[in-house]
């Protein structure tokens, strides 16, 4: 049995699903692998770790019968309700430890499987996102957190308009004119995050295992770049990431990470190539002794 964490509507649990399924394996979906859908019983101790799954309700009774695993999103609580705020709460945090642990003491291929500064932290500041990009060899837009009475002035040289970000929200708010006045009353109580707008088409590389897809693919040093998102996809010790990007005159600029990489940034035939590629490392030795998935053309729902 292959085990999808995660639900049916997302696209890329959607495809993997259906892949596997052309090639006549067993699959479930869920968000949690523990509820009564996956009937997944665990234990780990320091010196062993022994799981039974219950499939379509047989219950497969041997070792190592997950062959699979695909990481998207959890949730401890399909349904919260009866459940206080605090008590779900609890129950999510306890779960998600517990997800962790077990995701790591698993010995079938895993794709996706997350660093525990990952699982905890998907969503970063715009800042240590680029930090992390720049010292890989990537170039990113200029950006500057300060709460400078100067900051009009040392952003001045940027070339175009100046984008403040909350380090709490993906909202941005350009800023010119009289807004320089209103965000002083910020800076005169918190520093804020500035950055320089940039136009042009907005894009991505997916790298899932030794592989890249691009959807702007760089018209010069490619190379050099694919090297530098490949530093990385090893510094988040991730198999499946996307580093999102935007094009402009001057080339690709690099902004931040998605940890948990979409299809739709894709074309169709993109789509179905790195499905195939997630498929094949799930497989492992088995993916050499089945035919490739027929191509939907790209569809991600039925």
């Amino acid at each position: 049995m292959y085990l999808i964490l995660g639900e049916d509507r997302d696209s890329c649990a959607h495809a993997v699903r259906a892949a596997l399924q052309r090639r006549g394996r067993a699959v479930l979906t869920t968000v949690n692998p523990f509820d009564s859908a996956g009937t997944l019983r665990w234990a780990f101790d320091s010196r062993s770790s022994r799981l039974v799954h219950a499939f379509d309700g047989r219950s497969s009774g041997r070792e190592g019968a997950l062959e699979g695993v695909l990481v998207r999103n959890y949730s401890a609580l399909l349904d919260p309700s009866g459940w206080t705020v605090e008590d779900a709460a609890y129950l999510h945090n306890e779960g998600m430890a517990a997800v962790l642990a077990w995701l790591h003491a698993l010995e079938c291929p895993v794709v996706g499987r997350p660093t525990d500064d990952a699982w905890y932290r998907p969503q970063r500041p715009l800042p240590e996102w680029v930090g992390l990009l720049a010292s890989c060899g990537l170039p990113t837009p200029s950006v500057i957190v300060t709460n400078a009475p100067e900051a009009e002035r040392l952003v001045a040289a940027w070339p175009g308009p100046v984008v403040y970000q909350p380090l709490t929200s993906a909202r941005t708010y350009e800023i010119d004119g009289g807004a320089w006045s209103e965000l002083a009353k910020v800076m005169a109580h918190v520093p804020v995050c500035l950055t320089e707008q940039l136009n042009g088409p907005r894009g991505a590389v997916t790298v899932i295992g030794d592989r890249l897809f691009w959807t702007h693919p760089p018209e010069r040093e490619r190379s050099r770049l694919e090297l530098a998102v490949r530093r990385v996809a090893d510094r988040l010790d991730s198999d499946f990431v996307q580093v999102l990007l935007q094009v402009t005159v001057d080339g690709p600029r690099f902004t931040t990470v998605n940890l948990q990489p979409t299809l739709e940034v894709h074309e169709p035939t993109d789509r179905d190539a790195v499905v195939d590629e997630i498929s094949r490392r799930l497989l492992g030795s088995d993916a050499t002794s089945v035919a490739p998935s027929q191509s939907r053309g790209g569809e991600l729902h039925p």
